[in-house]
This record gives structure tokens, C-alpha cells and sequence, in this order.
């Protein structure tokens, strides 16, 4: 969680490859409900990071600062157990 806070801040624009699986992006966008079609090389750390956050509870409005550990590792928790789910389902 420490080192996904610290790519964000570090390398913001870099793909979200960096931090996330293939199998974990795909999870991601369809949870997020995001069409990013076959190309999810342009989904930026930020975006993943704040999609994650969401998960966990984080509102993402203008005046919020950034997502924290724990509302991280909330949003952490939801997407692996969806890609966990996602692999035994669609096996």
C-alpha cells in the first residue's frame, strides 16, 4: 500500500502497469464501470490509485486531500477479492 502512495506521488503519469496486473486492471475498470477497451496501457497510476481509493470508500471530491492508507487498503481488499472471484468464475 506504502509503495502504490509512493508511485503515485513519485511517477503519477506512468502506466498503471507498474503497480497493477493485467488480470487486476481488467477487474478494475470493469468494477469502475470505466470503458477503457483493449488499451489499458493509457490508465495512469493516479487513475488506478483513485479508483482503488473509491473502492474503499474515498469520495474523491475537490476539496478532499489524497487518499490515505487505510482507505487504500480498504479499496486493496475489494479489488483482490474481485480478481480473486473474477479467476474462479471465468476459469
Amino acid at each position: 500500500i506504502f509503495w502504490i502512495m509512493y508511485m503515485k506521488r513519485t511517477d503519477p503519469n506512468a502506466s498503471a502497469t507498474k503497480i497493477l496486473t493485467q488480470h487486476e486492471l481488467h477487474t478494475l475498470s470493469t468494477i469502475e464501470q470505466r470503458a477503457l477497451g483493449s488499451d489499458i496501457s493509457n490508465f495512469s497510476v493516479t487513475q488506478a490509485v483513485l479508483a482503488i481509493a473509491k473502492l474503499g470508500g474515498f469520495l474523491a471530491r475537490k476539496h478532499d486531500r489524497e487518499p490515505g492508507p487505510t482507505v487504500l487498503w480498504r479499496g486493496w481488499a475489494v479489488l483482490q477479492n474481485a480478481a480473486l472471484l473474477g479467476a474462479i468464475v471465468f476459469k
